[in-house]
């Protein structure tokens, strides 16, 4: 799986990651560096932080998108968009099998949230882009926690694992 997430940074024509490996990226630089991360966490078997990690760096992504709305469409809105094409769906697929587990990961992303501030698009300079996605995130951890239940069902009846 790694080589596919690698392989959609590489085929998104971002000016922010045009010659550069995303693994060379710290996390104070772009917010594409968190979907590595955790692509290559849930690689190694602990799923539950490549989740959080995902979501982490799903919110950054959001926020830094928000920021700078005159980014090309081929750039970092492509870029984003086909990692969570890729990683986004293989997460979410494991992450619904136990609701409780999703519910926790995100948690954990709005934790870093609440605790830490993104160099790459500073709170202080970008607050409204960290409001909208912070209570996009939080309303997506409501969702699936009204909804075990449903989820649960749903995912029986497509063939789907539950734990």
């Amino acid at each position: 799986m790694r080589a596919s997430v690698l392989a959609a940074v590489a085929l998104a024509s971002s000016s922010a990651l045009a010659d550069v490996s995303i693994a060379q990226f710290p996390l104070a630089e772009h917010p594409a560096g968190d979907y590595e991360r955790a692509a290559r966490e849930f690689e190694t078997g602990d799923k539950a932080e490549a989740t959080c990690l995902f979501y982490r760096g799903q919110y950054r992504f959001r926020v830094h998108l928000a920021a700078r709305p005159d980014l090309p469409p081929s750039g970092d809105p492509a870029l984003m968009a086909s990692l969570n094409d890729v990683l986004g769906r293989t997460i979410n697929e494991w992450a619904g099998g136990d609701p409780d587990v999703w519910v926790d990961a995100m948690e954990c992303a709005l934790d870093w949230v609440q605790a830490n501030d993104d160099p790459f698009t500073p709170k202080a300079k970008f607050a409204s882009a960290h409001e909208a996605s912070a209570d996009g995130l939080a309303g997506l951890v409501e969702t699936v926690r009204s909804s075990k239940e449903e989820i649960r069902a749903e995912r029986a009846a497509r063939g789907l694992e539950n734990r």
